[in-house]
């Protein structure tokens, strides 16, 4: 095989590795955007009937999720009840200064950049928040069930 040829080949193949990334990344982007759209028509059936929504993943699944109990939580510490907040759902002060935080940088690198990008740093930050969330829940719901 020539030099050329072989060039030929690798120009071919990045380009349909690229090709590839972008189906990918557009499918990525259809599944996050409609479960959005599913989670916040779940939020506003319940809400307009005057309920607090139960958390659609457990609803679906029977497993709590790390945010499973938050907005009860935030509600019981607007009432001044620390004790029934960390009950609740003992992070979710710190989930929700971290949502405020990480909305107010991606606005601020809108405005900057023109697009809103999270870094990696703040995605880890997330991940483990979420994850220590769910094992905390998953600890319990054992605990209960179990201990």
């Amino acid at each position: 095989m020539s030099p050329a040829a072989g060039s030929a080949t690798s120009a071919s193949t990045s380009a349909s590795h690229a090709e590839g990334r972008g189906v990918v990344v557009r499918g990525l982007r259809v599944a996050g955007i409609t479960a959005a759209g599913v989670y916040l028509l779940w939020n506003l059936g319940w809400l307009s009937a005057g309920r607090v929504p139960p958390a659609l993943f457990y609803a679906l699944t029977g497993w709590p999720a790390p945010t499973t109990g938050a907005l009860r939580a935030m509600a019981a510490l607007a009432a001044g009840d620390w004790a029934l907040s960390l009950r609740m759902n003992p992070l979710a002060v710190p989930m929700t200064a971290l949502l405020a935080g990480t909305l107010g940088l991606l606005a601020w690198r809108w405005r900057r950049d023109g697009k809103p990008t999270l870094p990696r740093a703040v995605a880890g930050v997330w991940l483990a928040m979420l994850l220590l969330g769910w094992l905390g829940h998953l600890g319990v719901a054992a605990w209960e069930r179990w201990g």
